[in-house]
C-alpha cells in the first residue's frame, strides 16, 4: 500500500508539471513572444481573461483549452459553437500546432562561421545528465 501511495502522487506531480508547462507555454507566446504591435499592454495582462479578450465575455459561455488552458468566448469562435462540446476540446491555436519549433527566433536566420555558412532551419535545446545544456 506504501508503494502505490508514491506511485499515485507521483504520478500527481507529474500531472501538475505538465499543466505548468503548458499555462506557462502559452503565457509565453501571447505574453512574451507576440509581436510588439499585438502585445497587450502591461496593465491588460489577466489570465482570467479570453486569449482574445472582448467585452461580451463577461456575460457569455467561455471554453478553456484541454492543452494550454486558454479562455475562448464560444460565440466569438470561427465558427461559433452554439453548445459546449462533449470531451475534450481545443483551441484554435493548439490545433494548428503551434509550438516552440516554429517560433524560436533564431529560425531563418543566416549564420556563417570561418568556412561555414547556411540559414537556421530547426533549433534544439540537448541538455547533460548535469542538467546543463551542451
Amino acid at each position: 500500500v506504501q508503494n502505490s501511495l508514491i506511485v499515485n502522487s507521483s504520478n500527481n506531480v507529474v500531472n501538475s508539471a505538465e499543466e505548468m508547462l503548458r499555462i506557462f507555454e502559452r503565457l509565453m507566446f501571447d505574453w512574451v513572444l507576440a509581436p510588439s504591435t499585438n502585445r497587450p499592454e502591461l496593465e491588460e495582462l489577466d489570465d482570467d481573461r479570453c486569449i482574445d479578450h472582448h467585452e461580451s465575455d463577461m456575460n457569455s459561455m467561455v471554453l478553456l483549452c484541454d492543452a494550454c488552458e486558454g479562455k475562448y468566448n464560444m460565440s466569438r469562435l470561427k465558427p461559433a459553437l452554439t453548445r459546449v462540446p462533449s470531451g475534450d476540446w481545443y483551441c484554435p491555436r493548439c490545433v494548428s500546432g503551434r509550438s516552440w519549433l516554429t517560433v524560436d527566433p533564431r529560425i531563418g536566420r543566416r549564420v556563417q562561421s570561418g568556412s561555414f555558412s547556411g540559414t537556421v532551419e530547426s533549433c534544439k535545446f540537448i541538455f547533460t545528465e548535469e542538467g546543463k545544456p551542451s
